[in-house]
């Protein structure tokens, strides 16, 4: 999704025994192989080869396929604490505590079992502070600064797994194309997204249908609509 975004140049860190197959499958993304965990997730000292690209970077998506485990999210903590670019924060980035570190513009992207983890300890009917929310549903609400907008497209077929990476994707490179606008990049993603979902239901149906799909809409989404 972000290599369809409009960006220039997508670098992606993985773990290292992922990178092969994945460049195979799509050499136009810089893939950087990470040291793992011995449960094969990106581990701390990785740190090193992300900090160094990171100069290049205008914006940054974490979250997809991260995993949970304890020395991935310290060094998730770390580069957030760091962070200089805006960031996109998606599936397991979305925890109480990494949300709010550090002082870089962000999205975040949870659907409602995430966003209910990370205001657990809030009050009913607040938002995160400091950030644009974009809580996915079957209308997805785009809220930033006591506004809140409504994305109405995309219907069943984006109630898959897999959607909501393809929406973080999208919205990450839209947020390096407009880095000091975040509100703007994640409705443009979700406007974006959704249209491209129609598109599948109106050619396809809505039901047997792969997550995917939405991807080679994107194109026809922009172009006619």
């Amino acid at each position: 999704a972000a290599l369809q975004s409009g960006v220039g140049l997508v670098t992606a860190f993985v773990p290292e025994s992922l990178a092969p197959a994945l460049a195979a499958q799509w050499p136009e993304a810089m893939w950087v192989g990470c040291p793992e965990t011995p449960d094969g997730n990106i581990a701390m000292e990785s740190g090193v080869l992300i900090r160094t690209k990171q100069t290049r970077a205008t914006a940054m998506v974490i979250g997809p396929g991260l995993g949970r485990e304890p020395e991935t999210m310290a060094l998730v903590g770390d580069l957030l604490r760091e962070s200089l670019v805006p960031l996109v924060l998606d599936a397991d980035a979305l925890q109480p505590e990494l949300v709010e570190l550090g002082r870089a513009p962000r999205v975040l992207t949870p659907h409602q079992g995430e966003f209910d983890r990370i205001m657990a300890e809030q009050s009913e009917g607040s938002w995160p502070v400091g950030a644009v929310t974009v809580l996915k549903g079957p209308i997805t609400r785009i809220h930033d600064s006591g506004t809140t907008y409504h994305g109405i497209d995309g219907g069943p077929v984006l109630a898959r797994g897999g959607s909501g990476d393809i929406l973080a994707g999208l919205i990450g490179g839209r947020l390096a194309a407009v880095p000091t606008e975040p509100l703007l990049a994640a409705a443009q993603g979700v406007v974006w997204h959704g249209i491209a979902a129609d598109r599948v239901a109106r050619n396809y149906g809505e039901f047997a249908v792969r997550t995917t799909a939405v991807l080679d809409e994107l194109n026809g989404a922009l172009r006619d609509e």
